[in-house]
């Protein structure tokens, strides 16, 4: 076993050490060269491993930033150790070096004096009118909520992670809107979406109750039924939705504009996050919409009786087919 172990650790030593020198010989002469196209390139990072072929490249101007404290950074570990040995020398190749502060730049050059006209002390920009405005109250858009359900299994076709996006957008600009989303699917998928919803902070406005057996009171009882899919053939949930009297909202894709009128039974969107988006901060603010859409569906009748017959000439014997083929 310990020799089993021992081969282990010589192997990985190998592989790590052909990566580095792969790396070595093919891919930062390549970055060099790639660096020297340029006029000004900024290293961002002190423990960046790219520095020296900036340091080295031919372009005009090379920065190197330095966002720590560096002289306590650079004896912290042994890796720092490491990676800072030739920094003395390194940082030649380079016309600025930014650090954050007077004392930073006073103890980094009391380790590298060579330095001193090189050394310049610059803070980090900060978004200070995001910051403000981002602070105050969220103006609310809409002060009734609107309460919207989809119906769908939890997977890629009904576009679930775009659908977490724009919400959380909406709420985050202040409309009101209650969701539920009804379905089953692999354990996975479901968990990724409700790490999102936890991400975007939506817990009280994001609801997955799982697989239904009879989801249809949920579908009554909302404002709007939602089907924003990837893709689609004719979602029967569309169907079952104007059969309730519920106006739909979803996006043009496969047959669904065959089952929804815009404007008339609902509203068909562009299979786009911007477009659905726009589409939905409409609804949210024209309530009377939803009410007078509703009203064109009140006697929505689906055409049952019509596909039994189709279906009836489907299934006909196929004496009676040919009989009335050869009377035609």
């Amino acid at each position: 076993r310990r020799e089993s172990m021992e081969k282990l650790r010589q192997f990985a030593a190998a592989h790590v050490l052909q990566d580095q020198l792969y790396y070595e010989k093919r891919v930062f002469p390549k970055l060099r060269k790639l660096f020297s196209r340029f006029e000004t390139v900024c290293v961002m990072s002190e423990s960046s491993v790219y520095r020296q072929e900036a340091a080295r490249s031919k372009c005009k101007k090379k920065i190197q930033w330095i966002h720590i404290d560096y002289c306590e950074w650079k004896n912290k570990t042994a890796y720092n150790r490491k990676i800072t040995k030739n920094d003395g020398e390194l940082y030649r190749g380079f016309d600025r070096i930014v650090v954050l502060t007077e004392g930073i730049r006073e103890t980094f050059l009391a380790l590298y004096p060579h330095l001193r006209d090189q050394v310049v002390v610059n803070k980090n920009l900060i978004p200070t009118d995001q910051i403000r405005a981002r602070a105050e109250p969220v103006q609310v858009k809409n002060k009734k909520a609107v309460r919207f359900v989809t119906v769908g299994r939890i997977d890629y076709q009904k576009a679930y992670p775009r659908l977490v996006r724009i919400l959380a957008k909406l709420k985050q600009e202040g409309y009101q809107f209650r969701w539920t989303i009804i379905g089953g699917g692999k354990n996975e998928e479901i968990t990724a979406v409700k790490r999102s919803i936890q991400k975007e902070q939506l817990g009280g406005w994001v609801k997955l109750l799982g697989e239904l057996k009879n989801p249809y009171p949920q579908i009554k009882g909302a404002d709007v039924f939602a089907l924003l899919s990837d893709f689609e053939g004719i979602p029967n949930t569309i169907y079952e939705a104007l059969t309730l009297g519920v106006p739909v909202l979803a996006t043009d894709v496969g047959g669904v504009h065959t089952q929804v009128e815009d404007g008339v039974n609902g509203w068909l969107v562009e299979n786009s996050e911007s477009c659905i988006f726009e589409k939905l901060a409409w609804i949210l603010m024209h309530p009377q919409e939803i009410e007078r859409v509703g009203k064109n569906i009140e006697t929505y009748e689906y055409d049952n009786e019509k596909i039994r017959k189709i279906n009836a000439e489907i299934f006909q014997p196929v004496e009676k087919e040919r009989d009335k083929n050869e009377k035609a």
